[in-house]
């Protein structure tokens, strides 16, 4: 008789990682699914002034400088050649595709840190939010938001099991998704150092110190190679734009620019905005002969130098927007909804929606989140995985300021990658606590008499 109590345990221990996996395989096609309902119905989409300069780009050959250091940043239309054909037809079924395979390898990795009911949590909350308009309409516009929330979902992806695992394949894992973020959007080369830097750094201190260090060294590298193809042309565009709709539009601003030397001409502003579509007409355009000089010259420099004697400009005033730069306005003509693809389907009710996608009033949460995994880390009890989800949340702020601060045009579209990551990062850090806790009330319960 003794030996029956084991016996019969067996099917149960055996069942539960059976029930898991199609808990697991139903989620992930219910996912599908409704991602498939979202995408169907969707038409072309339309021809935008960055998509004209994404096509340019994409003809150039591969081997010239031009290709990475033009307009546009490169991975978006490396992607254009890699799949031929109508770029109306071909690209929003890869970029869905792309969108689908990379969320459900994020939402498995995180699951994996879990067990039982916090393993689902971990999928559906993950997926959900990649269900969310904010990330799954820009799959059918031919823009760089599709491609960019894919590389974060991999990125993060990859940070974990490099956390948990700091193995050669983990680390080059990690580094080909940190290409891929830093290449399809500039302001991602910044928030790349934010992220993964205080991770390479924890792991060459607490070992293994060479797998930390390569990190550390990959992640500075293709932060250089980002900026020095940006630095050739592609800064001129968004310096232009914050010109012409900041610094013209206020007396005071425009004052202090001319005393710096800024050239200032009839009916500048328009002539500015112009002059960007497409990009490459902004050295050609015979009206801003006069002003070239000077911007080539000395532009950012006298920028950056008003950022920083200008507080009330850099920071007081984007932080006061902080609401709508961590959940950008939807509504058009300025919000996001203005990009939807024709045909695109919500498939979330409103108030799942606002479950998933967190509203504005949660990034007071990520702060109380941040500093709870702050207090934890002091107190001994955090893990090192924690950091990454205390990396996404610390970027917050300085990603919503260099949104705010680099450009002045689409700031919603821009916000989208500010609100996704601080989202995230609220969800790694919550569903990390909660773990702790039920394993601290486990150890308890274990030890007591």
């Amino acid at each position: 008789m003794p030996a029956e109590g084991p016996a019969e345990s067996r099917p149960a221990a055996v069942a539960a990682p059976q029930l898991e996996a199609i808990a697991d395989l139903g989620i992930a096609l219910g996912y599908v699914l409704l991602r498939v309902v979202a995408f169907s119905g969707t038409g072309r989409p339309p021809i935008l002034p960055d998509t004209i300069d994404f096509e340019r780009v994409a003809r150039l050959p591969l081997w010239r400088f031009e290709f990475y250091s033009s307009w546009k940043p490169w991975l978006l239309p490396l992607f254009y050649k890699l799949i031929p054909g109508d770029t109306q037809s071909v690209i929003p079924p890869a970029q869905w595709l792309v969108s689908i395979a990379s969320w459900l390898v994020l939402a498995f990795v995180v699951a994996g840190f879990f067990e039982r009911f916090l393993r689902l949590a971990a999928l559906i909350l993950v997926l959900g939010l990649s269900l969310t308009p904010l990330v799954s309409q820009w799959d059918g516009t031919l823009l760089s938001e599709s491609l960019s929330l894919s590389a974060s979902a991999l990125l993060l992806a990859g940070l974990l099991v490099f956390v948990r695992n700091p193995s050669t394949r983990n680390l080059v894992l990690v580094l080909v998704a940190a290409a891929a973020f830093a290449t399809v959007r500039d302001t991602n080369a910044f928030v790349l150092l934010l992220l993964a830097l205080p991770i390479a750094v924890t792991i060459s201190v607490r070992g293994p110190r060479q797998a930390g260090l390569v990190l550390a060294v990959g992640v500075l590298a293709i932060s250089v190679f980002v900026f020095a193809t940006y630095n050739v042309r592609r800064w001129q565009i968004p310096l232009g734009n914050v010109i012409a709709g900041r610094v013209l539009t206020s007396g005071s601003a425009t004052s202090w620019f001319k005393a710096r030397g800024m050239p200032v001409g009839p009916d500048m502003r328009t002539v500015i905005f112009r002059s960007r579509v497409p990009a490459a007409r902004w050295d050609e355009t015979p009206e801003l002969a006069y002003f070239r000089p000077w911007f080539h010259a000395r532009g950012r420099r006298v920028y950056a130098e008003f950022l920083v004697t200008h507080p009330h400009y850099s920071l007081v005033t984007p932080m006061r927007n902080l609401r709508e730069l961590t959940t950008p306005v939807r509504a058009a003509p300025l919000g996001t909804d203005s990009y939807r693809p024709p045909g695109y389907r919500d498939v979330l009710p409103g108030w799942l929606e606002k479950v998933f996608y967190l509203p504005s009033a949660w990034l007071g949460l990520a702060l109380a989140t941040l500093a709870a995994l702050g207090v934890l880390w002091r107190l001994g009890h955090a893990r090192v995985v924690w950091l990454v989800p205390a990396a996404y949340l610390a970027s917050v702020i300085p990603h919503a300021l260099l949104v705010w601060d680099g450009d002045w045009t689409e700031v919603a579209r821009h916000s989208v990658q500010v609100g996704v990551t601080m989202r995230l990062g609220v969800v790694l850090a919550l569903l990390f606590l909660v773990d702790d806790a039920l394993r601290t009330r486990r150890h308890r319960l274990r030890v007591e008499p």
